[in-house]
């Protein structure tokens, strides 16, 4: 089975997430949905048809994600990197 590139996105965002786990926010923040090949669903402000994924807290306190990071690529983690807001 072939992977298709825009979802190795996804599978490591799971990868990812489950290592988030590890740290203790298994309990507060979860993937709450997940948008992949959007074609024409759901438009971005420019007009394109971008994948994405929300994340929802379900805890009390805010969930600092600084420094963690999303990717489809196995030899760079860190493509999307979560910055301070």
């Amino acid at each position: 089975m072939v992977v298709k590139k825009k979802h190795k996105l996804f599978y490591c965002f799971f990868f990812s997430f489950l290592l988030l786990s590890t740290a203790g926010f298994s309990q507060q923040v979860a993937i709450n949905e997940i948008m992949s090949s959007n074609s024409e669903t759901i438009s971005d402000i420019y007009g394109d048809y971008e994948d994405w994924v929300e994340l929802y807290n379900y805890g009390n306190v805010p969930v600092d994600l600084t420094g963690y990071g999303l990717s489809d690529d196995y030899d760079n983690p860190f493509r999307w990197v979560f910055h301070r807001w």
